[in-house]
């Protein structure tokens, strides 16, 4: 069976899952797979590293940028015909853009798209532009699917209710994490450059609206207020301008400390005492797997995957209004002095439902099922065992 996994967003918690998933199938003799990335853009080739890349069959490069334009049109036709040179039994494209590319590449092969949190989840899209990527999922959803990933129940229902992909399946195939290559906690620590008792919570993504920077600067603003959160620093690691989210005459809170991108900053989670993510909007955030391997607790803005994942996983706590710095401040408050407390009573039946192997066990079921092998399509109940 001869796999092409197509990305444009090759970068985060993309690129961990299909480096996950690269590893994974390379136990299969059967499975043949290839990659394809964008030749510049989101691309991270730490995680996507010459080791991984090395489990595939091929790796390629095609044009492929966010941005829509007329270019499209061109990078569409470059990736067709790589397409056809491969001449995969499954093409699974990865987050919008490469879905959308992808899917409109029609041949004998069979089409299965992941979004990692669907364009549409976003809550700040205008009415117009809602109903524009709408009717773009829709049409490409029933008219050039056979299957559609999502990972997380939130996002499912989303696509289900929302999108209406016409008759074309939409199951839930959680993210997984294989065993985690953290540094110790002193190591991390001393690399993070932290000295002494400080509290540290961490946060690491792109310093932009959809990962809610702005939310934790005003947080942080408000824990600045607090003389019994003195010793606490916020670490914000990742791509991108703080200032731009700072109010106007605002300069950055005192308890904040900037790094700028991380090399596998995964590895770094150990030297953290929380993990905050004050996103508007997920699909299910990788961050979330790396802390937990960490044995971090977190706290987390209501987006998918955080009930499941963070709430009744035990795991940490969901703000209920992340835009209020105080209530955001408040989370993080009590997730320092709580948090490991309550990771003590997770449910052991939740161990190995966000596992890297569980996740390419079912996501191979679902590529044997479309070829019409004799093996079920992943249900969420498969998830529990």
């Amino acid at each position: 069976m001869r796999i092409a996994l197509v990305s444009e967003a090759a970068s985060g918690g993309v690129a961990s899952h299909l480096a996950e998933l690269i590893r994974g199938l390379a136990d299969f003799p059967d499975v043949q797979v290839y990659l394809v990335l964008p030749e510049a853009g989101r691309l991270d080739l730490d995680i996507l590293s010459p080791e991984v890349l090395a489990l595939t069959s091929g790796t390629f490069y095609v044009p492929m940028v966010r941005a829509v334009g007329l270019h499209d049109a061109v990078h569409m036709l470059h990736l067709r015909r790589l397409l056809r040179r491969l001449k995969p039994d499954i093409v699974h494209s990865h987050s919008s853009k490469a879905g959308a590319l992808t899917r409109v590449c029609r041949g004998p092969w069979k089409q299965l798209y992941t979004p990692h949190a669907i364009y549409t989840l976003r809550p700040d899209l205008s009415r117009k532009a809602r109903a524009f990527y709408t009717a773009v999922e829709r049409w490409l959803g029933a008219w050039f699917s056979d299957g559609i990933v999502a990972v997380s129940d939130e996002e499912a229902a989303h696509i289900v209710s929302s999108i209406k992909p016409g008759t074309t399946p939409v199951v839930t195939i959680y993210n997984g994490i294989s065993q985690s290559r953290h540094l110790t906690r002193q190591a991390a620590r001393q690399e993070l450059g932290i000295v002494g008792n400080e509290r540290i919570v961490g946060f690491v993504g792109r310093l932009e609206p959809q990962k809610g920077i702005d939310r934790l600067i005003a947080a942080a603003a408000e824990i600045d207020r607090r003389p019994e959160l003195a010793d606490v620093r916020i670490l914000v690691i990742g791509p991108g301008s703080i200032e731009a989210y700072l109010p106007p005459g605002m300069a950055i809170p005192r308890c904040v400390t900037i790094t700028g991108p991380v090399a596998n900053a995964a590895r770094l989670f150990a030297g953290l005492d929380l993990f905050v993510l004050p996103s508007r909007y997920e699909g299910f955030p990788y961050v979330y797997l790396e802390a937990d391997a960490a044995d971090v607790p977190i706290v987390s803005a209501p987006v998918a995957g955080a009930a499941a994942f963070v709430e009744r996983g035990k795991r940490g706590f969901i703000v209920s209004y992340p835009d209020d710095p105080v209530v955001f401040a408040d989370a993080i408050s009590r997730g320092l002095r709580e948090g490991k407390g309550q990771r003590s009573t997770r449910p052991q039946s939740d161990a190995n439902r966000f596992t890297a192997r569980r996740m390419c066990l079912d996501t191979l079921s679902l590529y044997r099922s479309l070829m019409g092998h004799a093996a079920g399509s992943p249900t969420r109940d498969a998830f529990h065992g």
